[in-house]
């Protein structure tokens, strides 16, 4: 059985990893083990209110991470009820095309680069605490340094 562009078949082996890697985030979510996973969840969660602003109109402002899993993001115009709720569907939908774009291509090395590419470029041009600014630098070299160095099964 595939799906447009999803063969099942070949990714079904990867079903027994990710209920091991899911159970593994459940008993250490409270641990520093999870905690840059959290983070970048934030981080995800503040870029999707700045691209919706973006989508629909306003521009693109600030971007602050903090230790504590707590952010804030700054964007005029476009439309409000879109910006606000961007930050929870956004992290959904981050999180599930990802795991759709990993789970349809065999380019996953290529796919870590592109998002480490595009978390560098956030950073640079937007995240302006320095703990976020170093976060967010950390994990696009982190991603990057997957990409360059790890199997594209490992990237996936």
């Amino acid at each position: 059985m595939a799906l447009k562009g999803l063969d099942l078949p070949r990714r079904a082996g990867s079903l027994p990893g990710l209920l091991v890697a899911a159970a593994l985030a459940t008993v250490l979510w409270d641990t520093w083990l999870v905690w840059p996973l959290k983070i970048l969840t934030v981080f995800f969660h503040e870029i999707s209110h700045n691209l919706a602003a973006l989508l629909t109109g306003g521009t693109m402002g600030r971007i602050m991470l903090e230790s504590n899993e707590g952010g804030t993001a700054w964007a005029s115009g476009g439309s409000r009820f879109l910006v606000l709720n961007a930050g929870y569907l956004g992290s959904l939908l981050w999180g599930s095309g990802l795991m759709l774009a990993a789970a349809s291509t065999r380019r996953d090395s290529q796919l870590t680069t592109l998002l480490a590419a595009f978390l560098g470029a956030m950073t640079v041009f937007y995240v302006r605490s320095p703990f976020g600014f170093g976060f967010g630098l950390a994990s696009a070299l982190g991603l990057l340094w997957c990409a360059r160095r790890l199997s594209d099964a490992s990237n996936d």
